[in-house]
């Protein structure tokens, strides 16, 4: 299926509004129907493993509760000016992936979560600014959407669009926003993985300092007379410290591309793949492979990139392993379409690093049967 962009190509879409400006895409998905319906939605949001709000508007303010919520919680909350919102629903309902399945013009990395949000009439999270892409989805209903400006006076748009089922829009990064429902509707949400500086640079830094022992110190043999006395910071002593730290990080460049693909591949703390309860060994993974449908678990997240040495790093689910490369096809297969129909990684697994790899991946709950009830 084409990316779901139109008439756009994804290089003219990328060059042309990707992190630059919104782009209203009418039949985004045609004929596209929510394969979820409110109650269901609902179901989702009492469940305590479950990430869901509801935002509520009254008087003009906006109030935001955290789930899990009752069926009593819903039946108080009226039939206008309310929006209750669900994240990682393509995890808790897999076949909704298909959707997520669409955007492989992106980075797969990059691609975070599936939220679907059912409003009542004039439900709303109020105007704010998302420091992530996002593109909406209309699921049911009709929404209207504002783009604008946003300050202490209040929201200013500049822009407006009704969207009707299967119509997306695409917003940038730090562009204000204000979406209503007009009439009950849902939208769905495909949200964008992005790193901030503060993450970046925490995590860095915890890695870079782990393997850190009291033996490295500062040290100033070369200090001088000129120095002492009056509780001057020296140049020299500012230059030494600054040596000490970059001779230190520099040790640690070689292992950024490690760090960072441990990093983007990690999910949620409460989103980890679940082994299955009876592990197999090589034998019985290759007649499963050969007979049963697989399936790439929502949850997991799979990335590689090539070594110095000719090897390939494997990033899955925030950790990683070097495999000969050799097994690239096999490893650009596994990152690609979700479904391994009987048969697909069969070929594969005559081969010992491929079957081992594999068969991690089945141990660890990364690939599993196919449900096909």
């Amino acid at each position: 299926m084409p990316a779901p962009l139109g008439a756009l190509t994804p290089a003219a879409f990328l060059h042309d509004y990707w992190q630059k400006r919104p782009l209203l895409v009418r039949g985004a998905f045609p004929g596209f129907g929510s394969a979820l319906d409110g109650d269901e939605l609902a179901d989702l949001a009492c469940d305590a493993d479950v990430e869901s709000r509801i935002v509520s508007r009254a008087d003009g303010r906006y109030e935001t509760r955290i789930g899990p919520f009752s069926s009593e919680d819903f039946g108080a909350l009226g039939d206008r000016d309310w929006t209750l919102l669900v994240q990682d629903v393509d995890k808790q309902v897999p076949e909704l992936v298909t959707v997520l399945d669409q955007f492989t013009f992106l980075p797969a990395w990059r691609i975070d979560d599936l939220m679907v949000s059912w409003a009542a009439d004039g439900g709303s999270v109020g105007p704010h600014v998302d420091q992530y892409d996002v593109f909406l989805l209309q699921g049911s209903g009709t929404r209207r959407w504002q783009v604008g400006t946003l300050d202490a006076s209040g929201f200013v748009a500049t822009d407006e669009w009704l969207l009707q089922p299967g119509d997306m829009l695409y917003l940038p990064p730090g562009l204000p926003h204000w979406g209503v429902a007009v009439g009950p509707c849902m939208t769905w949400s495909i949200g964008l993985r992005a790193p901030s500086a503060a993450e970046l640079v925490s995590d860095f830094c915890e890695r870079a300092s782990a393997p850190l022992t009291d033996a490295e110190r500062y040290s100033d043999p070369d200090l001088t007379a000129d120095e002492g006395g009056d509780g001057r910071l020296s140049e020299a002593a500012l230059a030494r410290a600054r040596a000490l730290l970059d001779a230190t990080l520099a040790a640690t460049h070689a292992d950024l591309p490690r760090w960072f693909g441990e990093l983007v591949t990690a999910p949620k703390a409460w989103l980890h793949p679940v082994p299955p309860d009876t592990l197999l060994d090589r034998e019985a993974l290759a007649a499963c492979a050969d007979t049963q449908r697989l399936v790439r678990d929502p949850r997991t997240r799979i990335a590689w990139f090539p070594m110095p040495d000719g090897t390939l790093r494997v990033c899955v689910d925030g950790h990683s392993e070097v495999v000969p490369a050799a097994l690239e096809p096999l490893v650009r297969r596994l990152c690609g379409p979700r479904e391994f129909p009987a048969g697909t990684l069969t070929r594969y697994l005559d081969d010992d690093g491929a079957a081992a790899l594999v068969l991690r991946l089945y141990n660890g709950g990364q690939l599993t049967e196919a449900d096909d009830d």
